[in-house]
């Protein structure tokens, strides 16, 4: 996904990613809802699924951000479907986040707290590039 914005008055391309990205937020009403580590590149929209219980598993649906504590096996078949996915632990050679690498999806680790911030249905934009979460 791509965002075309004009720069306000007096700022120039120099400006950083992070200050970009707070005026961004600011004007399109775009939140930042978490940041933690990139761990993939790309960027992936879709509707949160928070999976954390063996019986979250059937809940998710193609095209999901898949929302985990950390990587583990018995999420290895949703990689596959999922948009995105956002961990609370983990660093850039987790189990997610090779996983993450070896699907293409964007990916972002380390957020400390996706699992209880996010909820089921929530519409989101993941930056794997930034390692930021947005409001969509």
């Amino acid at each position: 996904m791509s965002l075309y914005v004009n720069l306000p008055a007096g700022a120039s391309q120099e400006h950083s990613r992070s200050s970009l990205c707070y005026y961004v937020s600011r004007t399109v009403g775009v939140e930042i809802l978490l940041r933690g580590n990139p761990a993939n590149g790309g960027s992936a929209t879709g509707r949160v699924k928070v999976v954390v219980r063996r019986n979250d598993l059937d809940k998710f649906e193609d095209g999901d951000v898949l929302v985990i504590p950390y990587g583990r096996v018995r999420y290895l078949a949703l990689f596959g479907r999922a948009a995105a996915v956002v961990t609370d632990k983990g660093g850039i050679t987790s189990h997610a986040a090779v996983l993450a690498r070896e699907y293409g999806i964007p990916a972002v680790v380390r957020t400390g707290r996706a699992t209880r911030l996010l909820v089921d249905g929530q519409e989101v934009l993941v930056d794997g590039d930034s390692g930021e979460v947005l409001s969509v």
